[in-house]
């Protein structure tokens, strides 16, 4: 029975770790999207200031 549970906590926790990391990759595409929406308008700031 305990190696049972064990296995069962160990499952768990890679469980959450998966959920965490999911949450970080998630995260992490919507800064890159974010990045390449903005990064057009910044650019064409900058050239807007130097003409």
């Amino acid at each position: 029975h305990e190696k049972i549970t064990q296995i069962l906590n160990e499952i768990s926790i890679h469980q959450k770790l998966e959920n965490k990391l999911e949450i970080i990759v998630k995260g992490e595409r919507f800064k890159v999207l974010l990045f390449l929406f903005l990064l057009p308008i910044i650019i064409g700031g900058i050239g807007g200031l130097f003409p």
